[in-house]
């Protein structure tokens, strides 16, 4: 539950008292496992500004130019990188802002996420230097990325996309596998071929049997 907002199922789940040691979370890996996850940041921009009459725009400070300056400088930032998980990267997922078109804008937003491949303090430190009057920054939720759990015998990838890893780690070592593409996640023609599906079964049972024995030992 809340796994494409912040969470609240797993972070639920973690404060249970289960004699788990190990949680294999279902995502589209293309049938790899996956040994690392970038963490991230999820964040909300706002800008403040006065209103007026479009007509007089020097009368007025319209919060809409002023955000669009400030998130230009965040897309020209050359932001940390790592050489294990690539590059950080950017995206601002959801803008608004005024009342209408001849409103010179009060106030403006705009809601975005990092895919973060060092640590989000470089990220937070990198966004302090960029620091303009009238903008806010508020942080909605974090994750520093992370390796994964692997066993023997499987394709191994490293993973941009965020999952309920970091915060299901109480319970036990994780494992990130599952058919699909993350390619075509969140498209209007989302779609799992059957054929990895099936795969996807005898990849599990494989998975559960060589934990089963690692515990056993």
């Amino acid at each position: 539950m809340g796994e494409e907002l912040d969470s609240d199922g797993a972070k639920m789940a973690a404060r249970l008292d289960l004699p788990s040691k190990y949680v294999i979370i279902g995502e589209p890996t293309e049938n790899k496992l996956v040994a690392g996850q970038k963490g991230t940041l999820v964040f909300r921009i706002t800008a403040s500004g006065k209103s007026g009459h479009s007509c007089n725009p020097e009368k007025g400070d319209s919060a809409i130019h002023r955000l669009i300056k400030y998130i230009g400088q965040w897309l020209e930032t050359d932001w940390a990188s790592d050489s294990v998980f690539g590059q950080t990267t950017l995206n601002f997922g959801k803008i608004s802002g005024g009342s209408g078109m001849n409103v010179i804008a009060s106030t403006a937003s705009v809601e975005g996420i990092f895919r973060v491949a060092t640590s989000v303090n470089e990220i937070k430190n990198i966004i302090q230097t960029l620091d303009v009057e009238k903008i806010d920054v508020d942080y909605l939720s974090e994750s520093e990325p992370i390796h994964l759990y692997t066993v023997d015998g499987f394709e191994n990838s490293i993973v941009s996309f965020g999952s309920d890893a970091s915060y299901l780690r109480p319970l036990g070592k994780i494992l990130l596998y599952g058919p699909g593409s993350i390619d075509v996640a969140h498209c209007d023609d989302e779609y799992i071929r059957i054929s990895d599906l099936e795969r996807g079964v005898q990849d599990l049972e494989n998975i559960v049997g060589k934990l089963i024995k690692e515990t056993s030992i």
